[in-house]
């Protein structure tokens, strides 16, 4: 069954942090349909969490996301295309993205991660396509 959102912060979104983090891996996300979000994807090991700045964890807790599929998606006036941060000991592996159109005002940021598989992805990038205020930030 088809999904859609209009307005969100993020769409699809994994985020952890080292010292608090696990294993995510084997996810698809499929019939997703976006417009005006902030950031379509994000994908996110680096995350700072505003509530505990400080917060250290269990140091042998290192946050993994791998295998993750996302297919058949339509992201229309997104800020963002996406988010995609690894850790260096820890990078962000087998991402594929297929059959999905994206317009975003800026690519992908992506660091500490596999370079991902693309397969019939059209990502049009220009400014000016996301609306001047996203509804849902403040």
């Amino acid at each position: 069954m088809p999904y859609s959102m209009d307005g969100t912060d993020n769409g699809i979104r994994i985020k952890s942090m080292r010292g608090a983090g696990g294993l995510v891996e084997n996810v698809r996300y499929t019939d997703i349909t976006m417009k005006n979000v902030g950031n379509a994807i994000v994908l996110q090991l680096d995350y700072v969490d505003n509530n505990r700045p400080d917060f250290k964890g269990d140091p042998a807790k290192i946050p993994v996301i791998r295998n993750i599929l996302l297919d058949h998606l339509t992201i229309e006036g997104a800020r963002n295309a996406g988010i995609i941060h690894g850790l260096p000991d820890s990078p962000i592996t087998n991402l594929t993205l297929q059959d999905i159109t994206l317009t975003a005002e800026k690519d992908f940021d992506i660091r500490d991660a596999e370079k991902p598989v693309f397969e019939r992805v059209t990502r049009t990038i220009k400014p000016g396509v996301a609306p001047a205020r996203i509804p849902g930030e403040h």
